[in-house]
């Protein structure tokens, strides 16, 4: 099953946990295939610094996280391929 994770599902995993952070589980266990784009996780890091106060790198490492299991869709710009 593939579930694409949006700004708000990544922060609420983050900051709450469930259930958003069970089906982050989920993907990270490969139970669902998980995929988001460069602009989603570009508003992510922002939401991260602005609503959260983390800093940059903090932001920035997490953005990281998720590029470890989820996929990355390219926008229309470079493909309509799902890699």
């Amino acid at each position: 099953m593939r579930v694409v994770f949006d700004t708000n599902v990544l922060v609420s995993a983050l900051a709450w946990g469930c259930p958003p952070g069970r089906c982050l589980e989920l993907a990270r266990h490969d139970l669902v295939e998980g995929w988001t784009c460069r602009e989603l996780l570009d508003e992510y890091s922002a939401v991260l610094q602005r609503k959260l106060g983390l800093s940059e790198e903090l932001a920035l490492q997490a953005v990281i996280d998720l590029l470890g299991f989820l996929r990355v869709a390219l926008g229309p710009s470079a493909s309509a391929t799902l890699y």
